[in-house]
């Protein structure tokens, strides 16, 4: 069920739900800047706080428990996934010759866009990702142009 659509006897979430995601977002975006050290240190514990907070008004207040718990579990299961698909494919070498210019990495993309439908795009972006890096780190310079 999309979550804009409730139910007959479903309560629509309070407004007030909105600021922990929207204080994340503000500290994500301002606290490295304003209190670089105090962010480094506490960001894990700010965003699980925030997060707890809106776990708690769905669990406790609107009796969501359930659906908050199958989220959850979807939640590990693609973690597992995406830890499964790093192991496997960090055991995999591809070597890639030549230099990277533009036109190369065009082409590495295009093979990575037909064997993403071959084996998915988590797949195909976890064997890639190490040979790109390797490809274009001689690339990589200080500056934006």
């Amino acid at each position: 069920m999309s979550p804009f659509i409730l139910a007959a006897n479903q309560a629509a979430p309070s407004v007030w739900m909105v600021l922990p995601f929207a204080l994340l977002l503000l500290l994500i975006a301002a606290a490295p800047i304003a209190v670089p050290h105090f962010w480094e240190k506490f960001y894990p514990v700010i965003s699980v706080g925030l997060g707890l907070i809106t776990a708690g008004y769905y669990g406790m207040v609107l009796r969501h428990g359930a659906p908050l718990l199958h989220t959850v579990i979807e939640y590990v299961s693609f973690m597992s996934l995406i830890t499964a698909l790093f192991v496997v494919s960090g055991g995999i070498f591809i070597r890639v010759k030549g230099e990277a210019t533009p036109g190369v990495n065009v082409l590495f993309l295009f093979v990575g866009a037909v064997l993403a439908n071959l084996v998915g795009t988590t797949g195909a972006s976890m064997l890639l990702i190490r040979p790109w890096i390797r490809m274009n780190k001689y690339r990589v310079t200080q500056f934006h142009v």
